[in-house]
């Protein structure tokens, strides 16, 4: 689920730049042609066009952010879901041990612990 989550997220992010370059680019026209856009009055025909790459860029970026916003839960979780099992299976493996090796296999499943995160 986090490979199909995080090939989804990562695949838009190209979308995204590439709308922000669209985005930049609409800008800079109309910085540098505001002359000639006012004397044609073509205002509301830039607004139009900045509003319409405006808003894909908007929907596109809410749609990465929530999926986003999905995956880190899921990743907590797995990570959390790991720790239980690696306590869960050091408490079998330190209960079928002799008493005076227990000690120094806690010590090791603690350490390892350390590692995996």
């Amino acid at each position: 689920m986090t490979t199909v989550l995080m090939t989804l997220g990562f695949s838009k992010q190209s979308l995204i730049q590439g709308l922000t370059d669209k985005l930049n680019s609409i800008t800079r026209e109309s910085l540098t042609g505001i002359r000639v856009v006012r004397v044609y009055n073509a205002e509301d025909y830039q607004n139009e066009k900045f509003a319409a790459v405006n808003d894909e860029l908007t929907r596109l970026n809410l749609f990465v952010n929530r999926l986003m916003a999905i995956l880190n839960p899921i990743m907590m979780g797995i990570s959390s879901g790991l720790s239980v099992a690696i306590y869960w299976i050091g408490a079998y493996v330190i209960n079928d041990v002799a008493p005076i090796a227990r000690l120094p296999l806690f010590s090791d499943m603690i350490v390892f612990m350390s590692y995996a995160m």
